[in-house]
Formats: structure tokens, sequence, C-alpha cells
């Protein structure tokens, strides 16, 4: 998500409802809005949010999210946040007082704001000491950059490495020596969670085995079965891989398009290609879409600056590199690897569900 620091950026916190709450409260901790109504429609919801800042999360009390929290998140297009557990409104009252005391806000909360109020708190704590390990790293890389790296950034240059390349590279280099020293050393704790995970991992690979066997034989079998027809639209199943199609009933399966955003496909991806292609769409809006790249050819951040331009925030990639979905990151643009998602098609087009798009977000902020 590319930010503009002079905007006030918000968490949002939600109850819905008969009577509906709605909460504020920006990255600092500052409580700036608390508001309960009743019958209030989305509408109105997105303009009471939009009127107090850039929401950057929409968070809900509920461990199962509500399709209202759902559908206000689709529509804003940021992230939702839920706590690990549902919890009493005892427990959520005193957070809420507790948070109020030391963030100097008092007024009087009915349920539904203390609710609300209580969801985006939660999201705030879950994140605050990152927000803090942030600023920290920040002001050092500054302080780092600006006295010691200014003549290697210039002498790289002379070896052929353009500028923000090489900032990039010692960013980089200098953000691994400071989260290796933000995070306290291994006291055996995190040797189990690696163990216990690597042991995941060998299960799963298995599993992908396996998988990979049974689609290859059955890509490789004749079916006498008829296509299923959904009136006059027949949609696909369209893997990333493309090592099996499964023609579906999309009216039993899915929601309808306005739950999908739609996919453009490019073999090779370009500056001049990618810009060439979204400049001929014209039909849809540009944040409605995904670019799908199968390989990426020239310079990745110019890539994902003309995506973010355009207003595209999502893109996928084949030959998918860690590295490359940083690049996009700090462009803007939420890069994903293409073996992660399945496309729907419809007539020669292709479309991918938000809800599934709005998981790989999130699992990229938590990571």
């Amino acid at each position: 998500m590319k930010v503009n620091d002079s905007k006030k950026y918000i968490i949002v916190g939600l109850d819905p409802g008969t009577n509906f709450g709605i909460a504020a409260i920006t990255f600092t901790g500052e409580i700036v809005y608390c508001k309960s109504a009743k019958n209030l429609p989305i509408e109105e919801i997105l303009k009471e949010i939009a009127s107090l800042g850039v929401p950057a999360i929409v968070c809900t009390d509920k461990t199962t999210i509500p399709e209202l929290v759902k559908d206000v998140a689709s529509t804003l297009n940021v992230p939702i946040f839920s706590p690990e557990k549902d919890f009493s409104f005892e427990e959520k009252s005193a957070v809420v007082k507790s948070f109020e005391s030391l963030s100097g806000y008092s007024t009087q909360f009915d349920e539904h704001q203390i609710v609300a109020l209580f969801a985006a708190i939660k999201a705030y704590k879950h994140f605050k000491n990152d927000f803090k390990l942030i600023d920290s790293l920040l002001d050092k890389l500054i302080m780092e950059l600006n006295f010691n790296f200014r003549n290697s950034i210039k002498l790289d240059l002379f070896n052929g490495i353009p500028p923000k390349r090489s900032l990039y590279n010692h960013i980089r280099h200098l953000l691994k020596g400071y989260i290796t020293e933000s995070y306290p050393k291994d006291s055996g704790v995190f040797s189990k969670q690696v163990s216990s995970l690597n042991e995941e991992l060998s299960r799963l690979r298995k599993r992908v085995k396996l998988l990979e066997s049974l689609i290859s034989k059955a890509s490789g079998e004749k079916s006498n079965k008829k296509p299923i027809k959904v009136s006059e639209t027949t949609f696909k199943f369209i893997y990333s891989n493309d090592k099996k199609e499964d023609e579906i009933d999309a009216s039993k399966l899915f929601g309808g398009k306005q739950n999908y955003f739609k996919v453009l496909i490019l073999e090779k991806a370009s500056a001049k290609n990618v810009k060439m292609l979204l400049s001929s769409v014209s039909e849809i809006k540009k944040n409605n879409l995904v670019v799908y790249m199968r390989k990426i050819e020239g310079d990745p951040s110019k890539i994902a600056k003309i995506l973010n331009k355009f207003g595209v925030k999502y893109a996928l990639l084949n030959d998918y590199e860690e590295e490359l979905s940083e690049v996009f990151s700090e462009n803007g643009v939420f890069l994903f690897p293409s073996t992660n998602v399945a496309l729907v098609e419809e007539n020669g087009s292709y479309y991918l569900s938000k809800s599934k798009l709005l998981e790989l977000q999130n699992n990229f902020l938590r990571s």
C-alpha cells in the first residue's frame, strides 16, 4: 500500500447490527472517533469512515467475521483484523476503560461503541510493538544511510548499479542486521517452533506430491461427461499451473462478479507492455483489476510504479521471488505467487475472488 504521511491513517473498529458502532484509532493510539447509530446503511458507514481519514484496516470483535464487515473491507480495499478468541462484554469493557484512561479520551460509551472501540484497540495492541520497531528501524536506518552510504551509493554508480537499486540493497542489508538485533536470542522456544514447522512442511510436501500425481492422471484421461451448463454461460476453475481444469456450476458456488477482480494476463511483463495493456482497458475500474504476469522483463520497480499509477493494487507472478514482492510493495502494489490462487474463466475472461486476495494480503501484512 503506497501511503502519504501527510494524511491521517486510521484503524477502524466496527460493530454491525441494527444499532451500528464505529470507532477509529490512529497509528499512535489516539482515539479520534466513536459513534453508534440505528439502521445505518452501508453507504452511510463508508461516508462516515472516509470523513475520518484514510482507513488502513477494518476490525471486528468476532473470531467469525460478520458479512457486513467483509463488505466494508472489500469496498475500502483494506485487510480485516479479528481477535484470536471471542471475549465477554465485561472483558471488552475493561479493555476499553483501561485504554481510554491512557489515551486521554473520556466520554460515556454505549454498548455498541464499546464493542467497536474494543475491536480497534485489539488491532492496535496487536501491531503496537511492530509499530515501535518500525519507528526505531527507520530512525537508525536514516542515520546510517546519511552518514555511511552516500559515497557507497555513488561508487556503485560507477559499477553500473542504478542509485535506487543500490539504495534498496543497502537498506535490505541494514534491515537484516537491525531485525536480528531487535529480537531476543533463541532460548529454545524458536528451535521447537522451527522443528514443528519443518515437520508440517514435510507432511505438506507429501500431500502436494500425491495431489500432483492425481492431477497428472486425471489430466491424461478422456472424460465422457458432458459439461455443466449454467444458463448460457460455462465457468471453469483454471489452476495457475495449467495441470487441471474442472468445470463447475458457478451459480451455486459464487456470489456474482461483484465478488471478483478481473484478471489481465501478460506472458512477458515489461514496463512498456504493462502500460499498453492498462491503457487499453476502459470498460472497468482499474482498481478492480489484477495483472497476472508469467514472466517479468526489465526493471520490476518501473512495472510496479506503472501498476500503481493506473490504480492496480494487486499482481500475480509465475516466476515469483520474495525480493520482487518487496520491490512491488515499496511501490504500493501487492505481488503474490500465482501458485497460491485459482482463476475463474467466463467466456474467455478471467476472474479472481476478492476474498482470496484479502486472505493473501492479510498473510503478507502479518508475515
